[in-house]
């Protein structure tokens, strides 16, 4: 039931994006960056050809998230190996409405990094390694721009479910034990449990509906373009002299 989207260009030759979005394949959380278009990507990264701070909130969810584990593989327990064809291509929220405060929060995410990474001197992983530790033990002012990242997260995916209207959900962003994840290192700040379950849950009704509706257009297109059949009327009809 994969519902197959456009999007991914992972030869990003004559995009006319100035920066685009970077997932590392193979990685302990699911994180897109930012990086400029014009360098050579490896093969150990996907790349998204979207240009909006949009976007790069809806790639950087919760609600991604949950997609992307339940359709990509992992390498041992605790790696995710993303698949583009598997988790990317068949993600049914790439579509829906981009909100001015979903841009910004994804603009606020972006430089909240940024910020970040450069004033600790360390990568995105070990950024989150802080993000995902609830007994963090550094000072006051860096635990909050901690918790400030945290909120920026929980403020994404709270106007994601309100785009799509799932304001019956609560999400409840805290610390909890992933049951997905190995027993030594299963603490993530993220969606309640049994509402991840709930997340995933819709997001395959609602890519069920994407793929039967792309269908039924399809199929109604090639109705429109099969010839139809005339009869010559100067053909005799086989019955005509009984």
């Amino acid at each position: 039931m994969e519902a197959w989207r456009k999007g991914l260009d992972e030869t990003i030759t004559n995009s006319g994006l100035e920066q685009v979005m970077v997932l590392n394949r193979h990685s302990k959380y699911l994180l897109v960056s930012l990086c400029p278009s014009n360098i050579i990507f490896s093969e150990a990264t996907i790349v998204f050809s979207f240009g909006t701070y949009s976007e790069f909130a809806l790639l950087n969810s919760s609600f991604h998230d949950i997609w992307a584990w339940a359709f990509s593989s992992t390498m041992g327990s605790s790696t995710l190996r993303y698949s583009a064809s598997n988790s990317f291509e068949s993600f049914p929220l790439i579509s829906i409405s981009k909100t001015s405060k979903l841009d910004n929060l994804g603009n606020l995410l972006h430089q909240k990094r940024v910020e970040l990474t450069s004033k600790l001197k360390i990568g995105l992983t070990d950024l989150y390694n802080l993000f995902h530790n609830k007994n963090l033990n550094f000072d006051v002012s860096l635990q909050e721009e901690i918790e400030e990242l945290r909120q920026l997260h929980s403020d994404i995916d709270n106007e994601i479910g309100n785009i799509l209207g799932w304001n019956d959900l609560s999400l409840n962003h805290n610390f909890y034990d992933l049951d997905i994840l190995p027993e030594s290192d299963r603490t993530r700040y993220t969606v309640h449990p049994p509402v991840r379950r709930e997340i995933l849950k819709r997001l395959l009704i609602l890519n069920k509906s994407i793929y039967s509706e792309e269908q039924n257009k399809a199929l109604s297109l090639l109705k429109k373009k099969a010839p139809k059949k005339t009869i010559d009327s100067n053909v005799n009809d086989l019955f005509s002299n009984f």
